[in-house]
């Protein structure tokens, strides 16, 4: 079978460490975490390879960090939400999103706040999409349908009254 992107680049992890290139291996390894650090499956397979090399400290320091900071920004973000600073909370979570463009915590957040910024604001194109795609790269990283089924239900409701109000 062919290999996925992340196992490529975990191959690529491998090679490094063969060659005694620590610097990009761990430049390689941060990336990885942030991108993936909702998969506590792949995680141990990076700690596993890790390890194979006396490398343990570098992954279990990079998840930590990676944690706290995703911890920080979402929690900003849903407070300036709970503020009512609508724009603020976006925006700080789009911000992070491209830090962690993966990252299903993010990801959900952002959808859950443009369906509320979608009912509570004009209804426009442009927020109705960004919303919808918000939500499709939601199903695309595979977050459960139990918490985004509602999301689609509104997004589809709303989509409605967008088109029979123009």
């Amino acid at each position: 079978g062919r290999l996925t992107p992340k196992e490529t680049r975990l191959q690529m992890v491998k090679t490094c460490f063969l060659n005694n290139n620590f610097a990009d291996a761990e430049n390689i390894i941060d990336e990885l975490i942030k991108c993936n650090i909702d998969n506590n499956t792949f995680l141990e397979e990076i700690k596993a390879l890790c390890s194979k090399f006396n490398h343990d400290i570098f992954p279990t320091n990079v998840i930590y960090n990676t944690k706290q900071a995703l911890i920080n920004i979402n929690n900003n973000g849903v407070k300036l939400f709970k503020e009512g600073k609508i724009k603020e909370a976006i925006s700080t979570l789009e911000n992070a999103s491209k830090i962690m463009p993966d990252n299903q915590t993010i990801i959900l957040n952002l959808a859950k706040i443009c369906v509320h910024q979608l009912k509570s604001a004009k209804l426009t194109k442009q927020k109705l999409t960004k919303a919808k795609d918000y939500i499709d790269k939601a199903i695309q990283l595979e977050i459960p349908l139990d918490k985004i089924s509602h999301l689609q239900a509104e997004i589809t409701k709303l989509n409605h009254e967008f088109i029979s109000h123009r």
